[in-house]
């Protein structure tokens, strides 16, 4: 991997369309949910301009009754005075006292003005029929009730026909948007991955079965259109316009449920494109979803159901407009516990590890202990060699007995320790060890025996109740510190959330002792299970997105080799250069330029295998995760076939940062990101040969990459070919 060079390309201008659906959208959503709070302001507000107008109309219309009498009393004298009646003077038929004027009947006290107000907002007060008046608050007062009269016959149409308005919302503007199907368990619904894809400018429409999921509110507020009904019913998933998605998920019930829904939606999109030629999917898992296709992401529990899925038609049927992709979830965690820790890099320091808790049903600490046993084999793939080695896996769980019995069964690579403790002389061992995990601890003798004079590498917590976890993985970290030469042991522990929960106690961890140790935080880990599975969605592409996080890791081996050489030949210069590689990260700190330029790098590795090799050889890639698979560097190609494949990884690497606006500068040791400049944009005979050794390695450790993401390549030479050779 050539991430010191290797940058991400420059988002793509999005659509208009994708900001206009969610600003049209979002407005309706926040008017719709606020309806309520905004109906009582516009009552108190009516009903306050309205009676206070009407209180100033009373007042002027009795001073006009006021100075129309007195200017009648004058007229009346004047007539008397002309007539020379003095006797009749000042004596009229008027009221004598302002308090018995007549007044207007519906405004002659607080009552009647309030209840004339309160006519106004369903459009039934005299004060409507007015007219234009000088009076501002008696206008205010009558377009507000006009404002609320109206508004709520819409909030009585929107309850009755949300769905009908959301449905057209999806109609009008969506297209390649995400299909989420189900918001998860209303207890642990976590909204965060529908905030990254749309801040993806991904337009993001799901379907939930329960009207009443709390995460409803939440995901509406984040941007996306949540559609409420059955995703069995054909009807539906029309109504979230699938055929013209990029993407949908499925990783919200249980495997019966997200296989059932993929059936459902496979039999939706056969019909339309049933005629089409479209490569076997079987044979290219990491090609990129097709604008004419619509991918299908499929997470499933049970790590053995995934081989059983691709070897289904609904995988492997070339005909239909479906790209399915399915992975492990739990697989995928203990990827992330195994390689984020990096306990694996140095095989030959790798003899034991100790996993506690196997989780529900057995399935994380079934995928954490295969995935360690296959990395552990690719790693030491020389057999012979491999047999003076052993990886002893300690697990305590109160069915490790029947677990390791049952595994040993079911897979050849592994063997059980013997009852005496006696251990084969080489291979990966099992040793079960009984005990409750929910409720011991470790203050007893047997167990500070087994953690403190055991001697692993690392630890790893896989219970299912994230407050034992923690609380067990405290308890252990502070029992290493205190014993000498304990402290660098690895402890890993499994939880929900990074960011929330137990998470940032356990990253955050520092001994009361007293002693601040910057290392501590590498020493004890949390690897959240929500986090690991939102970064595979987010990719739209799992295959590759699980290639992409195996050649980070060997960049890392890559650079650590090179940093230990540097100081062995006390290079100060260099061990600062590498030391402050910003990619010198775990995958879940690495920025997303680096993310990506790894995702590139996966990408281009798949193409080779589609083209043929000089002398009509081909590359054959098999699926395999049963298997502990062997690669052989190399893959048995010649020198000049690897320099080949070398120059065309070179010249399509170009080609990528060309199309993204990146420049030469032969000024710069490496690559700037940030300014978009590279020295390395050149011909392959201008190369420095450290840069074209970079490329020759990623070719000759090609099958190496595909091996830890289960897959065995090979190549295919022709008949004649091999005839000759032999």
């Amino acid at each position: 991997m050539l991430n010191d060079r290797d940058p991400v390309l420059r988002a793509p201008w999005k659509p208009i369309r994708y900001w206009l659906m969610s600003f049209l959208y979002q407005r309706f959503i926040s008017i719709w949910r606020r309806w309520y709070w905004i109906s009582l302001l516009l009552i108190v507000a009516t009903v306050g301009f309205t009676w206070t107008g009407l209180t100033i109309d009373y007042a002027q219309e009795s001073i006009a009754q006021n100075e129309s009498i007195k200017q009648t009393d004058k007229d009346n004298q004047a007539n008397s005075a002309a007539t020379g009646n003095a006797s009749n003077s000042g004596t009229t038929n008027r009221p004598t006292n302002n308090r018995d004027f007549p007044k207007t009947p519906a405004y002659d006290n607080h009552l009647n003005r309030f209840y004339q107000s309160l006519k106004t907002l369903v459009l039934a007060s005299p004060a409507i029929d007015k007219g234009l008046t000088n009076n501002w608050n008696l206008e205010i007062g009558r377009w507000l009730g006009v404002i609320f009269f109206f508004g709520g016959v819409m909030s009585v149409v929107s309850q009755l026909f949300t769905q009908s308005a959301l449905s057209f919302f999806v109609f009008c503007f969506a297209r390649r948007h995400i299909v989420l199907i189900g918001l998860g368990p209303p207890d642990s619904h976590d909204n965060a991955l529908v905030e990254k894809l749309r801040a993806q400018w991904k337009s993001v429409v799901i379907i939930e079965n329960d009207p009443r999921h709390p995460g409803i509110e939440a995901s509406s507020q984040a941007g996306a259109i949540v559609l409420t009904g059955s995703p069995y019913e054909r009807e539906v998933l029309m109504r979230a316009k699938i055929r013209r998605a990029e993407s949908i998920i499925m990783l919200s019930g249980s495997d019966r449920d997200n296989v059932g829904l993929a059936y459902r939606v496979y039999e939706i999109l056969k019909p339309k494109g049933a005629h089409e030629s479209l490569p076997a999917k079987a044979e290219y898992p990491f090609a990129e979803i097709r604008p004419d296709q619509v991918g299908c992401i499929l997470g499933v529990g049970e790590p053995r159901l995934v081989e059983v899925i691709r070897q289904d038609q609904i995988y492997t049927n070339s005909a239909d407009k479906l790209r399915l992709s399915v992975f492990c979830v739990r697989e995928m965690v203990a990827r992330a516990m195994l390689r984020e820790t990096r306990v694996l890099d140095r095989p030959d320091r790798l003899g034991r590890i100790l996993v506690i808790g196997l989780g529900a049903k057995h399935q994380m600490g079934e995928a954490l202990i295969t995935r360690a046993a296959k990395d552990w084999h690719v790693n030491w793939n020389d057999p012979e060699v491999r047999s003076t080695q052993q990886l002893v896996i300690d697990i305590l769980d109160e069915d490790a007995d029947k677990f390791v019995d049952c595994l040993t069964c079911r897979v050849n690579y592994f063997q059980r320790a013997a009852s005496d403790g006696s251990e084969p002389s080489g291979g990966c061992i099992l040793r079960p060890i009984s005990w409750k995990t929910s409720q011991s601890g470790f203050q007893a003798d047997r167990m500070r025996s087994l953690l403190l004079d055991g001697k692993h590498d690392a630890i790893f917590i896989c219970l299912a109740d994230e407050g034992t976890a923690a609380r067990q993985g405290l308890e252990i970290r502070r029992l290493l510190d205190q014993q000498p030469g304990s402290e660098n042991v690895k402890v890993i522990v499994r939880v929900l959330q990074e960011s929330t929960g137990f998470g940032p106690m356990i990253n955050n961890y520092q001994p009361n002792d007293g002693i601040v140790r910057p290392h501590a935080r590498m020493n004890l880990m949390a690897v959240g299970f929500a986090d690991r599975v939102q970064d595979i969605l987010l990719s739209m592409n799992p295959e590759v997105e699980m290639l992409a996080q195996v050649i980070h890791q060997q960049y890392l081996q890559t650079l650590d080799n090179q940093i230990a050489a540097a100081k062995e030949a006390k290079q100060e210069a260099q061990l600062r250069i590498l030391r402050s590689n910003e990619a010198r990260r775990p995958w879940s700190e690495l920025a997303e330029i680096y993310r990506e330029s790894n995702r590139a790098q996966a990408r281009r590795l798949c193409d080779y295998l589609e083209k043929d090799l000089p002398g009509d050889t081909k590359f054959k890639l098999r699926y395999a995760p049963l298997q502990a698979l062997s690669p052989q560097e190399g893959l048995g190609l010649s020198d000049d076939e690897i320099t080949h494949l070398a120059k065309m990884e070179h010249e399509n690497w170009m080609k990528v940062q060309s199309l993204a606006g990146w420049q030469l500068d032969k000024s710069l040791e490496k690559s700037d990101p940030i300014r978009g400049l590279s020295p390395f944009l050149i011909p392959w005979g201008q190369l420095p040969s450290g840069q074209q050794q970079r490329d020759i390695d990623i070719i000759r450790r090609l099958a190496f990459t595909f091996a830890k993401a289960d897959y065995a390549l090979e190549i295919v030479r022709p008949v004649s070919t091999v005839q000759h050779s032999t």
